[in-house]
C-alpha cells in the first residue's frame, strides 16, 4: 500500500512539471512573437549580419519601405550594405566597422545610404558585436534609423546661420545679396533668386538683385517691376507667401513674363519687419515638372525675414549715411558761398556748385530785374559756349512762368520733368537747351521772391532724387542767405557809388569853368586883350599852371569813375572772315531738311581781316541763319558778305513768309515773334533776334532789315573792320 501511494505521488508529481514546461513554452512563444511584433513594428531597420561578410542575415521590414528595396534583396546580395553607401561615406564607414569588429566593441555612425532611385538618405546606425566564448566577432546586431529629417533641419540651420554671419557683415546692400542668394539657390535646389525692393515713387516693386540669369537675359531681367495691383504683388505687400508651380494654370503671374525667362515654377515670399515690407525674395526653377514644397516656402520665409533685416539695417545705414552726405554737402556750399560778399561771384560759385553737389549737367540762375520787368539769367554752368552767350541775355517776363512761380510760394525747391511745364514758350526754351528735367529752387529776400535758381539733366531721362531735392532746400536757403548779405554790402557800394558820382560830377562841373579860365588866361598871355607888361604875365603864367594842375586832377577823377562803371567783356581778335564762313557752312549742314530748299553761299576769297569777337560773330550769323531756314519752306537761302568803305556787311535773304510792318517794330524784343500761330507752328520762343540785336550792340555794330509778307526777309548786319564795342 505504501509503495503504491508512493507511485501515485511520482506520478502525480510528472504530470505537473509537464504542464510547467508546457505554459514555460507557451509564454516564450508569446513573448517571441510580441518581440517580433515590437521589432516589425519599429520605424526602424533591425538587422543582423555575418561580421566577416557583412551579408544580412536578418532585416525588419522596415527595410523596404526605407530604401525601396525589398528585403529579399538586403539577405540575398552579398555586397549589398557596401553597395549601397554613399560614394562619399563609404571609406570612412568601412574603415570604422571593421575597427570596432576587429576590436569587439560597439559602436554608432551616422551615413548615407542610397535608396532604389539613387536618392540619399540620411541613417544612424547603432551597432553590437556580438562575442563567442573565445571573444571572437560572431554576430553583428544593429538599429538603422533615418535622420533625413534631422539632418535637413540640421542643414537649414547651418544654412540660417551662415546667412546670418553674411547678413551681418556687410552694410553694403548688393554685396549683402551676392553673398545671400547664391547660397539661398543652393539650399532650394533651384536656378535662379531674384530680389525685388519696393519702390514707392514709382509704386513698384523693381529688382535690384539676381543669381542665376543668363548673361543674354540679364538686362531684360534688370528692367522687371512688378506694380502695384498685380495679385502677385497685393499677395506679397499683405504679407503673404506666393507659390507657383503650374505656371499656365495660374493668374497670380502674367505667363508671358515667366515664359520670356523660362520659369516653370517659383515661390515668393515678402522681405518684411515689424509689419512693414520692404520687398520679395523670389526663388525660381526651369526645370520641368519642378514644384516647390511646403518645406522649401517655409525654408525661404525664414531666410527672407532675416533678409529683411539686414536690408533695414543697411537702410538705416545708408539713411545715415545720406544725412551725412547732405551735411557734407550743404557745408561746402555754406562755405564757399560765404566765402565772398561780391554778387557776380556768389552767382558763379552757386551755378559751378551746384553742378558738383548735385552731379547734375547744368545751371541757371534768373534774378527779378525791376528795371526789365523780367526775371534776368545773371549765371549759368554747363552750357556750351554758344548757349552761355545766349543765356546771359535771356530775360523771362512772369507770365511765362507762373506754374513754377505758384509753386515756389510753397516750396524751397521743386523737381519738374520737361513734359511738366505748362508754357508752350517754356518747353520750346527747355527743348531748345535740350533740358530734359529740371530741379527749381526759390531764392528769397525775407517772404519775396528775388528769383529761381535751377538745375539741370541735359539729354538724360531721369528724374532727381528726394536726396538731391533736400539738397536743393539747403542751397536755396544758403543761396538767399549769402545774396543777402551781399545785398547789404552792395548798397554800402552804392552809397560809395553816390559819392563816387558826386565827385564825378562836381569834377565834371568844374572842368567846364576852369577850361574857360585858361583859356582866357591863355587870351591874356596872347594879348588878344591887349598888351600884357612882364609884370602881369608872370602871375597870369602862375595862374595858367595852377589852373592846369586843378584840369589834370579833375580830369583824373573822372577816369577813375569810368573805370569803376564796368563793361561787360568782348574778346576781340583778328577775324579772317571767309575761314569763319566755311565754319559756319559746316555747322548748318544739319538745317537744310526741307527737300524744296536751297542754301547759297556768297562770300568773296578777297575780304578784309576783321577785328571783332569771333564767339559771338558767329553766334549772330547762326541765329539769323537758322531763323530765315525756318520760316522758309521753299526757295533759298543766300548768305553773303561784301566790304563796305570801313564796314563788312553780312546779308541774309530769304524767300520765306515774310513779316508785315507792325511785327517788324517789335521783332527785336525778347519772346516776340510775328504771332501765336507762328509760335506753334515754326517753334522757338522769339529770342533769336532779340540776341543778335544785343550782341550787335556789344560789338558797336548794327542790323537792318527789308521785308514783305509772303516774300521774304533781307536782315544787313554792319560792323566796323575796327571794331569797338558798344556802350552796354
Amino acid at each position: 500500500m505504501g509503495a503504491s501511494v508512493r507511485r501515485t505521488q511520482k506520478t502525480t508529481k510528472r504530470s505537473a512539471g509537464s504542464k510547467d514546461f508546457a505554459d514555460v513554452h507557451a509564454a516564450a512563444d508569446a513573448a517571441a512573437q510580441r518581440f517580433r511584433d515590437l521589432v516589425q513594428g519599429l520605424d526602424a531597420i533591425v538587422w543582423e549580419a555575418d561580421p566577416a561578410t557583412l551579408m544580412f542575415t536578418f532585416v525588419s521590414e522596415r527595410a523596404q519601405s526605407m530604401l525601396g528595396c525589398p528585403s529579399e534583396e538586403w539577405l540575398s546580395e552579398p555586397n549589398f550594405w557596401a553597395s549601397h553607401i554613399h560614394p562619399d561615406d563609404r571609406d570612412r564607414v568601412m574603415r570604422l566597422c571593421a575597427a570596432a569588429v576587429a576590436q569587439g566593441r560597439d559602436h554608432e555612425i551616422e551615413y548615407r545610404m542610397l535608396g532604389a532611385d539613387g536618392y540619399a538618405v540620411w541613417v544612424h546606425d547603432s551597432r553590437r558585436v556580438v562575442l563567442d566564448r573565445e571573444g571572437r566577432a560572431r554576430l553583428l546586431r544593429g538599429v538603422l534609423v533615418d535622420i533625413g529629417e534631422r539632418k535637413r533641419a540640421e542643414e537649414r540651420l547651418s544654412v540660417l546661420l551662415e546667412i546670418a554671419k553674411e547678413t551681418s557683415g556687410t552694410l553694403d546692400l548688393q554685396e549683402l545679396l551676392a553673398r545671400v542668394q547664391p547660397r539661398t539657390a543652393a539650399l532650394l535646389s533651384c536656378e535662379r533668386v531674384l530680389t525685388f525692393y519696393w519702390d514707392a515713387q514709382r509704386d513698384v516693386f523693381r529688382q535690384i538683385a539676381q543669381y542665376g540669369v543668363p548673361q543674354e537675359l540679364q538686362e531684360a531681367a534688370e528692367a522687371v517691376s512688378l506694380s502695384s495691383g498685380m495679385p502677385i504683388v497685393d499677395l506679397i505687400t499683405r504679407g503673404q507667401t506666393v507659390v507657383v508651380d503650374e505656371v499656365h494654370n495660374q493668374d497670380v503671374v502674367p505667363a508671358g513674363l515667366l515664359g520670356e525667362f523660362g520659369i516653370t515654377a517659383l515661390v515668393g515670399v515678402p522681405l518684411a519687419v515689424r509689419g512693414r515690407v520692404l520687398g520679395s525674395l523670389v526663388a525660381a526653377s526651369t526645370q520641368p515638372q519642378r514644384r516647390f514644397s511646403a518645406d522649401a516656402a517655409e525654408l525661404l520665409e525664414s531666410i527672407g525675414r532675416q533678409v529683411a533685416v539686414a536690408i533695414e539695417t543697411t537702410d538705416l545705414y545708408r539713411a545715415q549715411q545720406q544725412e551725412a552726405q547732405i551735411f557734407a554737402a550743404l557745408a561746402r556750399v555754406g562755405r564757399e558761398l560765404n566765402s565772398s560778399l561780391d554778387t557776380p561771384v556768389i552767382l558763379d560759385r552757386l551755378c559751378q556748385l551746384t553742378c558738383e553737389v548735385l552731379a547734375c549737367d547744368a545751371s541757371l540762375t534768373l534774378l527779378w530785374s525791376e528795371r526789365d520787368n523780367a526775371y534776368v539769367a545773371v549765371s549759368e554752368h554747363g552750357y556750351p559756349p554758344e548757349q552761355a552767350e545766349a543765356l546771359r541775355l535771356l530775360k523771362i517776363p512772369a507770365e511765362y512762368l507762373t506754374q513754377a512761380l505758384a509753386i515756389f510760394q510753397r516750396h524751397e525747391a521743386h523737381t519738374q520733368s520737361l513734359e511738366a511745364y505748362g508754357d508752350p514758350a517754356m518747353q520750346a526754351l527747355a527743348k531748345q537747351l535740350d533740358i530734359t528735367a529740371g530741379l527749381g529752387m526759390a531764392l528769397r529776400r525775407g517772404n519775396d521772391l528775388i528769383g529761381i535758381h535751377c538745375a539741370c539733366y541735359r539729354g538724360r531721362q531721369e528724374r532727381f532724387t528726394a536726396q538731391q531735392e533736400r539738397i536743393a532746400q539747403g542751397i536755396a536757403q544758403l543761396a538767399s542767405m549769402a545774396l543777402a548779405n551781399a545785398r547789404l554790402i552792395e548798397e554800402l557800394g552804392r552809397a560809395n557809388k553816390l559819392r563816387s558820382e558826386f565827385v564825378s560830377t562836381m569834377s565834371h562841373e568844374l572842368r567846364t569853368p576852369l577850361n574857360v579860365i585858361c583859356g582866357y588866361n591863355e587870351l591874356l598871355l596872347d594879348g588878344a586883350f591887349g598888351a600884357v607888361t612882364p609884370e602881369q604875365a608872370e602871375p597870369l603864367r602862375r595862374v595858367g599852371k595852377s589852373a592846369h594842375e586843378l584840369l589834370d586832377l579833375i580830369n583824373a577823377t573822372l577816369d577813375m569813375s569810368r573805370l569803376e562803371s564796368g563793361r561787360l567783356p568782348v574778346h576781340l581778335q583778328e577775324v579772317w572772315v571767309p575761314d569763319l564762313m566755311r565754319e559756319i557752312e559746316s555747322e548748318t549742314q544739319g538745317l537744310q531738311a526741307k527737300p524744296g530748299l536751297r542754301l547759297a553761299w556768297n562770300v568773296p576769297a578777297q575780304l578784309p581781316r576783321l577785328t571783332t569777337d569771333r564767339l559771338k560773330l558767329k553766334m549772330i550769323l547762326k541765329n539769323l541763319i537758322a531763323n530765315a531756314m525756318k520760316f522758309t519752306e521753299e526757295g533759298y537761302v543766300i548768305v553773303g558778305v561784301k566790304r563796305d568803305n570801313g564796314h563788312l556787311e553780312f546779308c541774309v535773304a530769304d524767300t520765306g513768309i515774310g513779316m508785315a510792318a507792325e511785327t517788324q517794330q517789335v521783332m527785336f524784343e525778347p519772346f516776340r515773334q510775328a504771332d501765336s500761330s507762328l509760335t506753334r507752328r515754326y517753334g522757338g520762343v522769339g529770342l533769336g533776334l532779340y540776341i543778335v540785336r544785343r550782341l550787335l550792340d556789344m560789338l558797336g555794330g548794327s542790323i537792318a532789315v527789308e521785308s514783305e509778307v509772303g516774300r521774304g526777309s533781307t536782315f544787313r548786319v554792319r560792323l566796323p573792320l575796327a571794331s569797338r564795342p558798344g556802350d552796354q
